[in-house]
């Protein structure tokens, strides 16, 4: 997110450090990749709709602006390349996907209800989306659904798929019906 003060302008992204409010003064036209800046802390500037730059401190890192595109096969949701961070809603698949830290890439939020197995997707999920008694998770740009929840359910708790399940803290079964954990 950035704002603009007459030639003042400030972020706030996970690019910076605590996610708080950075501000500087950009240079009138656009830097270069490894062009030389200086700041006590790292701030963003934005050159049209086309090109976003980031002053880490000594460098600056630019990139085109990514463009939310629908889906597309064994690929990320959207053009999407640090510098700072951009969303995208994809409502024909009930997800908004974010990326641009460097720290996490790409992730994109769970369906409302239960996907589809095979279906299009927009990206990872980060861990996976949980429907009870099926965990599922956006694998190149289709949804996979596993039938392990993703913490250890309760002994006798209700399943409906025959399954092993491994966690760090225990081993559970289902039998097709009820869970068994030891």
């Amino acid at each position: 997110m950035n704002c603009t003060y007459g030639s003042v302008t400030c972020s706030c992204n996970d690019y910076n450090v605590g996610t708080s409010w950075i501000c500087g003064v950009c240079p009138a036209q656009a830097p270069t990749t490894g062009d030389r800046c200086s700041a006590n802390a790292p701030f963003e500037c934005r050159y049209g709709a086309d090109n976003n730059c980031v002053c880490d401190g000594t460098t600056w890192y630019c990139s085109d602006m990514p463009q939310c595109e629908g889906p597309k096969p064994d690929a990320y949701p959207f053009n999407c390349i640090s510098p700072a961070i951009y969303t995208c809603a994809f409502p024909a698949q009930d997800q908004v996907c974010s990326c641009g830290n460097v720290n996490w890439g790409t992730l994109c939020s769970c369906p409302t209800a239960t996907p589809v197995e095979n279906t299009q997707c927009q990206g990872p999920v980060g861990g996976g989306c949980d429907y009870g008694d099926r965990v599922c998770d956006c694998v190149n740009g289709r949804w996979w659904c596993g039938a392990c929840p993703l913490d250890p359910p309760a002994n006798g708790a209700s399943c409906s798929f025959a399954t092993n399940c491994g966690y760090s803290t225990a081993f559970c079964y289902c039998d097709g019906a009820t869970w068994s954990c030891s």
